[in-house]
Order: C-alpha cells, then structure tokens, then sequence
C-alpha cells in the first residue's frame, strides 16, 4: 500500500497591525494610491495627521501593499485618476468608450 498524503488546506497569512490597516482602508476605499495608505499609518501612529504627507508616507505604504501576506490580496491598476491599489475583485469598472457622434443612419454614403 502505498503512503498518501493528506492535503492540508494553506492557512490564510496572519496580518500584521500595519497590514490589517492597510487592509482596512483598502476596505473602505475604492482605490488608494501608496502615498495616501502611509499617510493613513502614520496617522493611526500619531506621526502627523491623516491628511499631512511626509516624506516616508509612500514608501511606508508600498511596503506594506508588497508584503508577503498582502500581495495576494491586493492588485495594482493604472486608472486615469493615477496608479491605484485595490483589494482583488474590487477593481474599478473600466472607463465608458468615448462617444464619438457617428450616426451610421445619418451619415452620408461615400461613392
């Protein structure tokens, strides 16, 4: 007989308190850029205010958004509102086709 292994299901990734709060406000938010989630960890630290920017905001929050327990939660997207992160199926709808004013009942017929 032959040894069979018993497929154990992975645990989800413990989230750190920065990661949770990072998790958090991605929650609650439809797109953040990195910048804005530094911001928002150095305020929940007492650094500065929520709205203030230093000049470790964004990296403290790219940090977070590539950490090992994160990145399978968070995607990045290019938006024309600038570079963007969301948590995975919350992506923003994509942007209507512009209108162009072409009537094909009312365009004249090229000969």
């Amino acid at each position: 007989m032959t040894d069979q292994l018993a497929l154990v299901p992975e645990e989800p990734a413990k989230l750190t308190e920065r990661q949770q709060a990072a998790y958090d406000y991605l929650a609650a938010h439809d797109g953040v850029p990195v910048d804005e989630l530094g911001a928002n960890w150095h305020a929940i630290r007492g650094k500065h205010a929520a709205g203030a920017r230093c000049d470790w905001c964004g990296q403290e929050g790219r940090d977070v958004v590539r950490s090992k327990a994160l990145r399978p939660l968070v995607t990045y997207r290019r938006t024309p509102d600038g570079s963007l992160y969301f948590l995975r199926g919350r992506q923003p709808e994509p942007a209507p086709a512009p209108v162009s004013g072409y009537d094909p009942a009312t365009a004249p017929i090229p000969y």
